[in-house]
């Protein structure tokens, strides 16, 4: 449909119509004359390795990537089951918020805040609804949030849940920022949209989505001020779920005022799921490996885990373990082992070892493949006898498959660890040392 004037820009700027009419309206300069804006952002190099199209082509192409997904879900991967549920006013709103999340680059301060500005001015003069430009305006501001917490945050930390859920994203906001930002990163480079990308920010979002994710937010709000901000950096919301919270609350207490290591602590919940807690209060290098041992050495299969240190409790590490043994029998036991270290891994074999990301003073790890007896402490193992200490991990066992990440720091160069890993668990392509590197200027 033929365009004459800025005030028909909202009648036929729809996410009916086709790529070519959008390509279009850029080529001809139109655009430039409906919002002002675009022409000051016309040939803007955007100077970074991440950005390989000028500001005004990336726009451009995030409003083609909203009309590819809108028609093939299946682009987004696990997330176009969440885009398949979007209704046409959604689409509208993402894009509304295509064209305007990067239109405010170049003036300097917050991009994002300002983008959100001038979606707000320019939709209004159009005479949009404001239903509308209320949340194009979120978005736009928001656009980056859910990046950086799936890509730089441990989406399992309730600092992250805290965070995102104080900005707003949560349900149907949720959704959309989700989409907008898998088209965003689509839009900004070919190679950007990757398998480890989609997974974690699929993860983040059915996380944030979650019963457990609403009830844990809510938990911190019941728990009071004081004692909110002690557990906000320090558990993780998957052992919140399943410790009563009597029993966390006094715990974490404890932790947090302990003068020297606490005993462990092992329970059954009301689902019949057993967690075993280690504590410590200070890290030292090896402590993961020694606790894997020792519920290895028990015969505990671990199922999920929660490790972390943080500054008001030490080291905090819980772990969902499979056995038939009461957590009274597992503490008698635990007591019992005086010599951790003579505790060796069997061999197994892994399906995939990569570095996710590659933050400087700390290196992402994923290790995948079928479930196996020993197989995390295999795992850990390997990570501390070539000089790493584990920093965060998550470890989770999908039936019979395992997909462990582990974030660490010290050890060799990363390329060089990808090859004596692969070696060590009979991964074929050794020689193929791949690293994402995560610059400080992702979307």
């Amino acid at each position: 449909p033929a365009l004459t004037g800025e005030a028909e820009l909202a009648r036929f700027f729809k996410p009916s119509q086709k790529e070519q009419w959008f390509e279009a309206l850029f080529e001809s300069h139109l655009i430039d004359r409906c919002i002002k804006d675009v022409a000051r952002v016309r040939g803007l190099v955007q100077h970074d390795h991440y950005h390989r199209f000028t500001a005004d082509a990336h726009l451009l192409q995030a409003i083609r990537e909203v009309i590819r997904v809108k028609r093939r879900p299946k682009l987004l991967g696990r997330l176009g089951a969440r885009a398949k549920k979007l209704t046409s006013t959604d689409w509208q709103i993402l894009l509304w918020a295509a064209l305007f999340h990067d239109l405010a680059k170049g003036l300097g301060g917050n991009h994002s805040q300002k983008g959100g500005n001038i979606a707000e001015r320019e939709l209004s003069r159009l005479g949009v609804s404001k239903d509308v430009i209320e949340e194009v305006k979120w978005l736009v501001a928001h656009h980056l949030e859910l990046s950086t917490a799936a890509f730089r945050m441990n989406i399992q930390d309730p600092v992250t849940w805290q965070k995102l859920n104080s900005v707003g994203a949560t349900g149907l906001r949720l959704e959309r920022l989700a989409i907008l930002t898998a088209v965003d990163i689509r839009a900004t480079n070919p190679e950007a949209w990757n398998e480890w990308k989609e997974r974690l920010l699929s993860d983040l979002v059915a996380t944030m989505a979650s019963a457990a994710a609403h009830g844990f937010i809510n938990f911190l709000r019941d728990a009071g001020h004081k004692l909110a901000a002690e557990l906000a950096g320090e558990i993780d919301p998957a052992v919140a779920m399943a410790v009563p919270s009597t029993r966390l609350i006094l715990d974490v207490r404890k932790a947090c005022r302990a003068k020297k290591d606490l005993a462990p602590l092992a329970l059954r919940n009301r689902r019949r799921e057993t967690w075993v807690r280690f504590h410590s209060h200070k890290d030292r290098p090896g402590l993961f490996l020694e606790y894997v041992a020792k519920l290895f050495a028990m015969g505990c299969s671990i199922q999920q885990s929660s490790v972390r240190t943080g500054s008001k409790m030490g080291v905090y590490d819980w772990f969902q373990v499979r056995t038939t043994k009461r957590p009274q029998q597992l503490l008698k036991q635990l007591d019992l082992i005086k010599d951790w270290t003579r505790i060796d891994p069997p061999q197994v074999k892994l399906q995939k070892i990569e570095v996710v990301a590659d933050q400087g003073k700390e290196v992402i790890f994923s290790f995948r493949g079928k479930d196996q007896k020993g197989v995390l402490l295999a795992s850990a193992k390997a990570l501390f006898d070539m000089g790493y200490t584990v920093r965060w991990a998550k470890v989770i066992t999908w039936g019979a498959q395992i997909d462990d990440i582990f974030a660490v720091q010290g050890g060799p160069s990363t390329e060089e660890a990808l090859i004596r890993l692969r070696k060590i668990f009979g991964i074929n392509n050794v020689a193929s040392a791949e690293v994402e590197k995560i610059d400080s200027a992702t979307v």
